[in-house]
């Protein structure tokens, strides 16, 4: 199923789900407190600062961030919840199958116990 499900992903699925995978790594939130950090102490002891201090300009960058992120996380969210719901109905399927096979198995060996008392 998920052979099948990858295959079939488009360019905007493929996007989402490296968005969400970068941005939700270890290395993400190591490379983004570091270029935040950078930024914050460059405008605050450079003679050539671009954005004051409670940097207005960070701020409006990081509302950016979120808006832009936040959908591709959604849409990520929403496409794993479904491929688990299709696997857990592979999986009731298969148990399904498999309890019936039991039951048979349990039938076929009553008889042989039947068989053999007699």
């Amino acid at each position: 199923m998920s052979k099948l499900y990858n295959s079939i992903k488009r360019l905007g699925d493929k996007m989402s789900d490296a968005v969400t995978n970068y941005a939700g790594s270890w290395s993400f939130i190591f490379w983004f407190m570091l270029l935040s950090t950078v930024y914050m102490l460059y405008n605050i002891y450079s003679p050539n600062k671009f954005d004051l201090y409670f940097f207005p300009g960070l701020n409006l960058l990081l509302g950016f961030l979120s808006a832009l992120t936040a959908p591709f996380m959604l849409m990520s969210g929403n496409r794993q919840s479904l491929k688990d719901r299709k696997k857990a109905a592979e999986d009731l399927a298969t148990d399904q199958d498999t309890n019936k096979r039991v039951k048979e198995l349990e039938k076929d060996l009553k008889e042989i116990k039947e068989m053999l008392r007699k």
